[in-house]
């Protein structure tokens, strides 16, 4: 039976080696709820990244064409 230290060393390896199936892994351990299995450290830090990735989209979207936003249909 793998250790936690040798779990968290083969999640980080395969975050590294192989993203798709990093994330499939670590969706499968969240969801069954194997927490003992969750490389921490990685998804949240894919966690962060990503909400500051949709923040920079919506503010950029919002300074590109603020008026298009609050446009009404004019029949």
């Amino acid at each position: 039976m793998a250790t936690a230290r040798q779990l968290d060393q083969s999640t980080t390896s395969l975050y590294e080696q192989d993203f798709f199936a990093w994330t499939k892994n670590q969706t499968e351990a969240l969801r069954t709820r194997q927490i003992s299995v969750v490389d921490w450290v990685n998804l949240l830090e894919e966690v962060e990244s990503m909400g500051a990735s949709h923040r920079r989209e919506l503010e950029s979207r919002l300074t590109m064409n603020p008026v298009r936003g609050i446009q009404t249909d004019k029949h």
